[in-house]
């Protein structure tokens, strides 16, 4: 019977103990609970700068946006004329233009060459002056073929 009476008795005994860790245990959930929970008010208390700041961001781009618009309504506005110009054009005479355009291309390397020619033609005429420079009275000739009269056709330099 002692045994009952002490079985019966040690369970009310640790009633206590049993409860304060049950309060224990609540509390340290009630702490964990509340801590999360100041974690996301800070998070709600920072969103009203992070929106504002978005909104910033939103504005800075759309009149980033807006100038770019501006600037292409100017461009075409510009353009326009000449591609009315351009649609206005005889076909046929764009293709006359395409092969008078081919044809001068083919002429680049001819007048560089033409280039190239004149400039040894001066060099050569120069080396034929300084030897006439040397020919007794060729300075007399000079100088009167700079007073001679230009023929008809002929330009005076």
């Amino acid at each position: 019977m002692l045994e009952q009476v002490v079985g019966a008795v040690v369970p009310i005994v640790r009633l206590p103990v049993t409860l304060l860790q049950g309060a224990e245990s609540v509390l340290e959930q009630f702490t964990r609970v509340a801590t999360r929970a100041a974690r996301v008010l800070d998070d709600i208390e920072a969103m009203p700068a992070r929106v504002d700041q978005v909104l910033t961001q939103t504005e800075a781009l759309s009149a980033k946006v807006d100038a770019v618009v501006a600037d292409a309504a100017a461009t075409l506005s510009a353009v326009q004329p000449t591609v009315a110009a351009i649609a206005a054009l005889d076909p046929t005479l764009v293709d006359d233009v395409r092969t008078a355009l081919a044809s001068l291309e083919r002429l680049v390397p001819v007048v560089a060459q033409l280039g190239a020619q004149v400039d040894h033609l001066d060099a050569t005429v120069a080396d034929v002056g300084a030897l006439l420079g040397g020919i007794p009275g060729a300075a007399r000739l000079l100088k009167r073929g700079e007073t001679r009269p230009a023929r008809p056709g002929q330009s005076s330099s």
